[in-house]
């Protein structure tokens, strides 16, 4: 990521194990998605069914809060692909 990308996500471009990671679990019902949420950032995750055309599509919008937390949302649907995308996509 260049030094700009670093910024907007929240991490440290001086530290290779700062980065913005999704955890990905199977669970009854769905998946789950967790990734660590960066204070004062917005976040959007998207989905999309297949590469072939890439269409994304928001699943759900974060919202800054003015403390890092874990995020996490889950989805019903266990077929898609997903992204986060800071800051929040319109």
């Amino acid at each position: 990521m260049s030094n700009a990308a670093e910024y907007f996500a929240g991490t440290d471009y001086n530290n290779s194990n700062s980065v913005l990671r999704v955890q990905i679990a199977a669970v009854p019902g769905g998946v789950t998605l967790s990734f660590t949420a960066v204070s004062n950032r917005t976040y959007s995750v998207q989905y999309t069914p297949g590469f072939n055309p890439i269409a994304w599509r928001k699943l759900v919008d974060i919202l800054a809060t003015n403390a890092t937390y874990t995020a996490t949302i889950t989805d019903p649907n266990t077929n898609r692909f997903y992204r986060l995308i800071t800051p929040i996509q319109r």
